[in-house]
């Protein structure tokens, strides 16, 4: 006896049937992947250093708003007891500023900044630079420090305050 058609059509579907499933599951496992890289590129922590005036500037060059805990420049150290929040996409708005104080001239120092993310990420941005006393004109003999500052990195840290 051969199998009626009906039976055969059946078994075709059941088998298409089948590899549609698999191929929308693999599918779905490969969309995922993709979204979670395009989330991490989109959500980003970066921030620079920028001398201004008699101050240094901290500029948000990531993608997410980031809340400063502490920093510590030369051998001076801050902890806030409120976070500093530097918004994102808020173009040259987007900085916070830390004043000089306890930075001896014509010495390099270092720049550590503890951060963290809206998810909760901890940071540590590490920089440093360069205070040079110079003779300021038509200021009666005075001296003024002028600051030279560079970013080294932004990266992933446990830090514990």
């Amino acid at each position: 006896m051969e199998p009626e058609p009906t039976s055969i059509w059946n078994i075709i579907t059941a088998i298409a049937t089948s590899i549609a499933a698999l191929g929308a599951v693999y599918f779905g496992f490969v969309q995922t992947k993709i979204n979670k890289r395009l989330k991490e590129l989109e959500d980003y922590v970066a921030v620079s250093f920028v001398p201004n005036n008699d101050s240094i500037k901290i500029l948000n060059t990531g993608k997410i708003n980031v809340y400063i805990k502490s920093f510590t420049i030369g051998q001076k150290i801050v902890i806030f007891d409120t976070p500093r929040m530097i918004p994102a996409n808020a173009g040259d708005s987007s900085f916070y500023w830390i004043p000089p104080d306890g930075i001896p001239p014509s010495r390099e120092f270092v720049i550590s900044l503890y951060l963290f993310d809206e998810f909760e990420n901890k940071f540590k941005a590490s920089g440093g630079g360069l205070a040079e006393s110079k003779k300021a004109e038509n200021d009666n003999n005075q001296f003024k420090v002028k600051i030279s500052v560079w970013t080294n990195k932004c990266k992933p840290f446990d830090w514990k305050l």
